[in-house]
């Protein structure tokens, strides 16, 4: 009983909680426009912080990037998978050899590897100034 408490007490300390945002089972969950109407989707917080970069990257708005990926995705996807989708293929695409061995990846086995565990929560490598 004890270790599901420390366990709580752990995911609470390390989740940052939006102000604009309801947070439900670990989702935050906002209202967007999606192709002029409205419609609320529920997203892990990193996922939320992710499109607000791909929206300032790409000189888009939010609603813009949701009618986007709603145009685009197959009739099986719901528009969360379909962003979920976006934002894996996006970063991916923009990772490089040279990006991956600055920011330390592929150094030691999975369970030891620190930029995988960093990456998992969310914890941006920093790069070396030129």
């Amino acid at each position: 009983m004890r270790g599901i408490v420390v366990l709580r007490s752990l995911v609470k300390a390390q989740t940052r909680i939006d102000p604009d945002a309801r947070r439900v089972s670990g989702l935050i969950s906002r209202n967007v426009r999606v192709q002029g109407r409205r419609t609320s989707m529920r997203l892990e917080g990193s996922m939320w912080e992710a499109l607000k970069e791909i929206c300032q990257r790409e000189r888009v708005t939010l609603a813009e990037l949701c009618t986007f990926a709603a145009g685009a995705k197959s009739s099986s996807l719901t528009l969360t998978a379909a962003l979920r989708v976006l934002i894996s293929n996006y970063f991916r695409n923009a990772a490089t050899e040279d990006g991956h061995t600055r920011a330390g990846h592929g150094r030691s086995a999975l369970a030891a590897s620190v930029p995988l565990a960093a990456a998992l929560h969310g914890n941006r490598p920093r790069t070396p100034p030129a």
